[in-house]
């Protein structure tokens, strides 16, 4: 589910097409989104259980990489990770490694 730093971040990089302000609580409240996304992924015991925290996590990764990119974002390490490990979201092989590599808590 996105929060509401995301859904805000995400209607003004639509509307605007300009980077929006990022303040250090918006990255904080983006890790947090985070967390919870991968947390409910480390519970689902198969690839094909988690595909709604998988497109989720799509989906943020989608905004991480926009700040981090074209914003010039300072992002945690941990979102820098995921952005720069796994941008190819729409690779079904890169998604499974993702999954085994979240639900051995390496990420």
């Amino acid at each position: 589910m996105s929060t509401a730093t995301s859904i805000r971040l995400r209607r003004q990089l639509d509307a605007s097409g300009d980077c929006p302000v990022i303040t250090t609580d918006d990255i904080s409240e983006l890790d947090v989104e985070m967390s919870d996304i991968l947390e409910r992924m480390t519970a689902r015991t198969a690839f094909e259980d988690a595909r709604p925290e998988l497109e989720e996590l799509a989906e943020l990764h989608g905004l991480l990489a926009t700040l981090l990119f074209k914003c010039s974002v300072d992002l945690t390490d941990r979102q820098r990770q995921v952005v720069r490990t796994y941008d190819r979201w729409d690779d079904e092989d890169t998604r499974r490694y993702f999954f085994r590599e979240v639900t051995a808590r390496r990420i």
